[in-house]
C-alpha cells in the first residue's frame, strides 16, 4: 500500500508534543518572548494523503502574542534517516485561527527512537512572523515516524 510505505510523522494520541518556557522570536519585536508550544502533526510524503499540521503558542505572561497556526496547503514533505533518528521536513502555507491570511512555513521534526532521548522539533519558522528560536525538546514518544526512511 502506498500510504503505509511512504514516510511521514504523526503526534502520539497519548503523549503531547508539548514544551514549556520556550523563548521564541517574533518579527519586529527586539526581545524573545517566553511561552509554551503545542505541536500536532499528521503528515505524509504521499501527495494523496490529507496531511495536517498545527502549532499553538501561548505566551507565558500576558497572552497578547498567543496564536494558533494551521497548515492549509502542505507543498512538500521530505524524510531522511540521520543515524537512528527519523527527520521529517514540512513546507507549505498556513493560516492563523480566525483569519484567511496565509503565510509560508517550514518545520522540521525528529523522532528519536532511543527511550533515553527526547524527540525534537528542530525548527518551526512562519515567514515574516515567528521562529521558535532553535531546537525544542518534546517528550519521548510524542513524535512518531511512519513508513520507510532511507
Amino acid at each position: 500500500m502506498g500510504l503505509q510505505s511512504c514516510c511521514g510523522m504523526v503526534t502520539s494520541s497519548t503523549i503531547k508534543a508539548f514544551a514549556q518556557k520556550v523563548k521564541v522570536t517574533f518579527a519586529h519585536i527586539p526581545r524573545a518572548i517566553k511561552g509554551s508550544l503545542l505541536y500536532k502533526v499528521n503528515v505524509s510524503a504521499d501527495p494523496r494523503y490529507d496531511s495536517k499540521l498545527t502549532l499553538e503558542f501561548k505566551e507565558e505572561n500576558y497572552g497578547a502574542r498567543s496564536f494558533r497556526f494551521e497548515a492549509c496547503q502542505i507543498s512538500c514533505v521530505t524524510c531522511r534517516k540521520i543515524c537512528n533518528n527519523a527527520l521529517v521536513r514540512v513546507e507549505g502555507k498556513g493560516t492563523f485561527a480566525g483569519t484567511s491570511f496565509q503565510r509560508y512555513f517550514v518545520a522540521e521534526f525528529v523522532d528519536q527512537p532511543t527511550p533515553a532521548g527526547n524527540d525534537t522539533v528542530q525548527s518551526f519558522v512562519i515567514a515574516n512572523f515567528f521562529s521558535q528560536g532553535g531546537v525544542v525538546k518534546v517528550p519521548q514518544g510524542s513524535l512518531i515516524a511512519t513508513g520507510k526512511f532511507y
